[in-house]
């Protein structure tokens, strides 16, 4: 395949390719053809990447902090310049609508726009006069080289969820992004360098560095898999109401301007999705609208599942306890409004709920109980705005901070407190003890 169909590394402001041992198929989910090769890397050439990124942070991390702002607004403008070209390239490799690729590149502009304004929370807190003549000062320092994981389904947005904030705290960043689909990720790093960040001097370390790795990585989707009606007849009026709409979907190539959903990613991919709408029916749901023979003229070898709508789904199902990602929905149907709590609360992933109810009443009840991450009364998908973070409760959780907004900063911040005394309020003589401030 020609040079310029392999997806390769960007380091130090230069894409190259890796070493070539290892790649990766890319294809285009409406055609099911090949169009890319991505270049993996091993361990080695992770740990260049690393040594790249440290030999950057002295110059990034001391540049004003007015200066790292500026260089995130040249790629707000950049971005939004070029917002079609970079949508075309998500649209390509994963097969969403191309109104669907702007969205995602839009939310993730969010944050960008966060960061830019967000230096006001790295200022630090100063409190005098805690004792005699002596002040403690708390200031947030940059952690250094910071790691980003993103997955398949939002190329961009969720690598826009962590640089631009890691960028701004003065950190360097590191991103991994999905096989499938990891030219959007090199696009942004393109725009990055466009917009002025700097890079390690290669010609001092052209020894040590090869390449970024760039690996696989899935997490859940951010939509809604499962729905939980209270009451059978409330339960019957929705399938009576989803049912329709679910056959009706217009779905195509993610190019098709009347298409309201694209195929899925790879091959793999659809026959994993099937295999569990194949389990939900063998172990006892009722498959209401089945998806699974849906074909699209002229991409008959595209990756393409018609809506799919499960009714009767229990928990100890597999299609219940275990991530989708794809246009399955399930209905749990419940008799009370605690036992669809209680559902929620007990599920090991915690990520995000959503309830639809015109009584405000339970609407605050459910805000305030439920136990997970993100939750959205009347809103079908809770994520929240870039000022704002976006929480994970349970498995859906690996450390104390979440992705961005104010959270973001702590993640990409470490906490130094500075107790000083100047020299007019110095004592004499040697203090064994601890020192009480007074």
């Amino acid at each position: 395949m020609p040079n310029q169909d392999r997806i390769g590394h960007f380091i130090s402001g230069r894409p190259m390719l890796g070493s070539g041992l290892r790649a990766h198929a890319v294809y285009n989910p409406a055609t099911g053809r090949q169009s890319r090769t991505v270049e993996l890397a091993g361990p080695g050439e992770v740990r260049h990447a690393v040594v790249a990124a440290l030999m950057a942070w002295p110059q990034w991390t001391e540049a004003p902090s007015s200066r790292r702002a500026k260089i995130l607004n040249r790629l707000l403008r950049i971005i939004q310049d070029r917002i079609h070209d970079l949508a075309t390239v998500i649209t390509s490799e994963y097969g969403k609508l191309l109104s669907g690729s702007i969205g995602e590149i839009q939310r993730g502009m969010d944050v960008v726009e966060f960061a830019i304004g967000a230096l006001h929370l790295l200022k630090g807190e100063v409190t005098e006069d805690v004792g005699a003549n002596v002040d403690s000062i708390a200031i947030r320092q940059p952690l250094g080289v910071v790691a980003g994981i993103a997955p398949f389904d939002f190329p961009a947005m969720v690598p826009m969820w962590m640089f631009p904030v890691a960028l701004a705290c003065g950190d360097c960043f590191i991103l991994e992004p999905s096989e499938r689909d990891a030219s959007a990720s090199l696009r942004l790093a393109e725009r990055l360098k466009e917009a002025g960040l700097p890079d390690a001097d290669l010609d001092q370390a052209a020894d040590a560095l090869m390449g970024a790795g760039y690996g696989s990585a899935k997490v859940c989707h951010i939509v809604i898999s499962i729905v939980v009606p209270i009451d059978d007849a409330t339960a019957d009026a929705l399938i009576a109401r989803l049912a329709p709409i679910a056959r009706a979907l217009k779905i195509g190539p993610g190019t098709d301007p009347d298409a309201e959903m694209g195929p899925l990613l790879t091959k793999q991919h659809l026959e994993r999705v099937r295999g569990y709408v194949d389990a939900g029916s063998a172990e006892g749901a009722t498959l209401v609208v089945d998806g699974r023979g849906f074909r699209v003229q002229f991409y008959e070898e595209g990756y393409f599942l018609g809506g799919t709508l499960v009714d009767n789904v229990a928990e100890d199902m597999k299609i219940y306890r275990e991530e989708i990602f794809g246009p399955v929905l399930s209905v749990v149907r419940a008799r009370t409004y605690d036992e669809a709590a209680s559902l929620i609360d007990a599920h090991e992933l915690g990520s995000g709920t959503s309830i639809f109810t015109r009584d405000g009443d339970a609407a605050r009840a459910f805000a305030h109980r439920i136990q997970v991450g993100k939750v959205g009364i009347d809103v079908s998908i809770p994520i929240p705005m870039a000022f704002h973070s976006r929480g994970g409760w349970n498995a859906s959780l690996f450390d104390d901070h979440y992705v961005h907004g104010p959270e973001g900063v702590r993640f990409d911040t470490s906490l130094t407190t500075i107790t000083s005394r100047w020299p007019t309020g110095i004592r004499q003589g040697i203090e064994f003890a601890m020192p009480t401030m007074r």
